[in-house]
């Protein structure tokens, strides 16, 4: 299983100067990305601000993350401490892996606002990810401390629980999160697993159930986890219908799993013919 931290934040320049490409926002709304690099990256070291954000969410468009953070460093050699560059640099760096760059460009940009919830967040995940579990610990708590409310948080803590198999912990900060945000996304899954680890079948299954009806980004593993639970109930047709349910979504991995249970043959009773008559010479 997969287990993923979402929404990373990538955030736009909050800064607006005069375009020198005054098409470029049409272009970038109409997803003509490949046009809106052609116009700026030529004269990216003389671009407005304005346009050099359009051109890194246009690499990003296109999964060109290095070229993105190329554009948004042209924001950074205009002004070093421009924070929503620093948040955006960051949040590549993440998706890219490279986890002491994304803190580095993170922390940065907490130095010039402290407060910024999409740095913070991010500071987060990236501890989540260098499986850093005190200093994760410390700076959520910290941060639900004067934040409450923030389900978002509340997340990662919940995640990093489960990575360390703290499964009654994890359970009582998704309960948390139910309470304060019952829309967040994907939480209610981690609810059922977590459940499920904890041989809580029937709250499992609701939770379970409950995920795929919002269609968290988690169906699949919901659907497996649901099928998991049938089959210790011997309920074979739901648990078939289940591990179909996950295939179908594209875990093809399961096909051998689900054939292997849902095709298998009882075995035959021996009736008293099989065992032949008897014949007097």
């Amino acid at each position: 299983m997969k287990f993923t931290v979402f929404f990373v934040a990538v955030l736009s320049c909050g800064f607006s100067y005069s375009q020198k490409c005054s098409d470029c926002r049409e272009l970038y709304n109409n997803k003509k990305y490949e046009e809106v690099i052609e116009r700026v990256a030529v004269t990216a070291d003389s671009a407005a601000i304005d346009d050099l954000v359009l051109l890194a969410k246009s690499y990003q468009n296109l999964g060109m993350k290095k070229d993105a953070i190329g554009a948004y460093s042209y924001i950074l050699m205009e002004d070093e401490n421009n924070v929503d560059a620093l948040v955006s640099v960051g949040a590549l760096f993440i998706e890219m892996e490279e986890y002491d760059n994304a803190l580095f460009a993170t922390d940065r940009a907490l130095k010039f606002d402290a407060g910024n919830q999409n740095a913070l967040y991010n500071k987060a995940v990236v501890l989540y990810y260098k499986e850093d579990s005190p200093a994760l610990n410390k700076f959520v708590e910290e941060i639900i401390k004067k934040h409450p409310l923030n389900s978002d948080f509340l997340y990662v803590k919940g995640m990093s629980e489960i990575e360390k198999q703290q499964f009654e912990a994890a359970a009582q900060t998704f309960g948390k999160i139910e309470q304060i945000n019952p829309k967040a996304p994907n939480f209610t899954f981690y609810q059922g697993y977590v459940n499920y680890k904890l041989n809580r079948m029937d709250l499992a299954k609701e939770k379970l159930k409950k995920s795929i009806e919002m269609k968290d980004e988690q169906i699949i593993d919901a659907y497996y986890y649901l099928a998991q639970i049938y089959v210790q109930e011997q309920n074979k047709v739901e648990a078939c219908e289940a591990y179909t349910n996950a295939i179908n979504l594209g875990d093809i991995t399961l096909n051998k799993e689900a054939d292997d249970y849902c095709l298998e043959k009882k075995p035959k009773k021996i009736k008293l013919r099989d065992r032949g008559v008897r014949t007097s010479f």
